[in-house]
């Protein structure tokens, strides 16, 4: 999905609904604020995301040799 697709499905919502992410194991979390990132297709194993940064994978692992920049929307927890 392109930022702009989300923008145009956001739209359709309620401004005030919270935004929620899946929670680690269970249920949902708050999500966090959106980040840019850089990451490449890779070609990992089934349980890995589909898309890595270049300090999370080899080399010989990449699908392509181009960077894609990416919005990141992670999850926000308390450990405490």
């Amino acid at each position: 999905m392109k930022v702009k697709e989300l923008i145009k499905k956001l739209q359709k919502m309620d401004p005030n609904a919270r935004v929620l992410v899946e929670g680690y194991e269970m249920g949902y979390d708050d999500a966090s604020s959106p980040e840019e990132i850089v990451v490449r297709e890779t070609k990992g194993s089934w349980y890995d995301g589909k898309y890595q940064t270049w300090n999370d994978v080899m080399v010989a692992d990449w699908v392509s040799d181009k960077d894609t920049t990416a919005v990141l929307i992670g999850r926000e927890h308390d450990i405490s």
